[in-house]
């Protein structure tokens, strides 16, 4: 795919993702390297997938990852991989998170750590 097709592609993804948003605090997906934006249908409701380097906004949160899977009718996301979560002075860096997007709730898994300016948290599992 050449990369003008690939620019295109990505544009189109990332208004075609935000327009299955429900709430005013939209999901946006600023970037990721998948070539392809698998949609499925499943028992909880359509889900989306995306791999590699996949960058997530709500609001002035920044969510970095490699492995995305979104229910959309849910609200809810599975972000897998290397993650890093940015928010408001805030990082959390996990293997596995677990995010609600209408009460922006997350559970981390795996190796995580949670900084802010004055303290770091080191744990297995955080809510």
């Amino acid at each position: 795919m050449t990369l003008k097709l690939r620019y295109i592609f990505i544009i189109l993804l990332i208004l075609t993702v935000s327009l299955f948003s429900q709430s005013d605090d939209r999901l946006e997906i600023v970037a990721t390297d998948s070539t392809d934006m698998r949609q499925i249908s499943t028992p909880d409701g359509p889900l989306i997938e995306l791999i590699n380097n996949v960058h997530l906004r709500q609001e002035k949160t920044e969510m970095f990852c490699e492995h995305v899977r979104w229910w959309k009718d849910k609200g809810e996301l599975i972000i897998e991989t290397d993650v890093r979560i940015y928010d408001e002075g805030k990082e959390l860096f996990a293997d596995f998170v677990y995010y609600y997007l209408d009460d922006k709730i997350y559970k981390a898994k795996g190796n995580v750590i949670l900084k802010d300016s004055v303290r770091q948290i080191n744990a297995e599992q955080i809510q």
